[in-house]
């Protein structure tokens, strides 16, 4: 709770219409260095059998943020839904989508500690071992790449920690 009450607030989107919508309340304690997942909203239109409109993703995304967000950090694949954002009054800032990078940062950051998620957050929870290394592709190449499936809230994370995250000063 005092977490909460020193710190900026921030939402992390994971753009879907075929594949899951995520936002996540993320609240950031720089002086603290501590960044707390708080909430996820989390809308699979497969499972449900009924797809939204961005309106109506951006009306649920206004319900869920309530007053203070500092800026949605936003896939940067949403073009039309940062529109219908923007009208909305929010600030948005496009996602950096560096995923090899995005995914170590984010790993150094929970192995460190230093990211904190509600229990409730139950899919991104279920998605903390779903980032993975592709090894095939590894051997093949020498280089790694990333098996990229069911990784929505993960996402939104990493979006997050490389746009807005300072690393060095977190890891200070």
């Amino acid at each position: 709770e005092e977490v909460i009450q020193r710190s900026t607030k921030y939402i992390a989107v994971d753009y879907g219409t075929a594949n899951p919508m995520v936002f996540l309340k993320i609240y950031h304690d720089p002086e603290a260095k501590i960044i707390y997942v708080d909430e996820e909203y989390y809308y699979d239109g497969r499972k449900m059998l009924q797809q939204k409109t961005d309106l109506e993703f951006a009306q649920d995304l206004q319900e869920f943020a309530g007053d203070g967000v500092r800026a949605v950090i936003i896939d940067p694949s949403a073009l039309s839904f940062r529109v219908q954002l923007r009208r909305l009054g929010f600030i948005c800032k496009e996602a950096d989508n560096d995923v090899k990078n995005g995914i170590q940062e984010t790993a150094a950051l929970l192995s460190s500690g230093q990211i904190k998620v509600n229990r409730r957050n139950e899919n991104m929870i279920k998605e903390f071992g779903t980032y993975a290394w592709n090894e095939k592709a590894a051997m093949q190449t020498g280089e790694d790449s990333v098996i990229k499936q069911n990784d929505h809230a993960m996402d939104a994370l990493r979006y997050y920690v490389k746009t807005v995250v300072n690393m060095r000063r977190m890891l200070a």
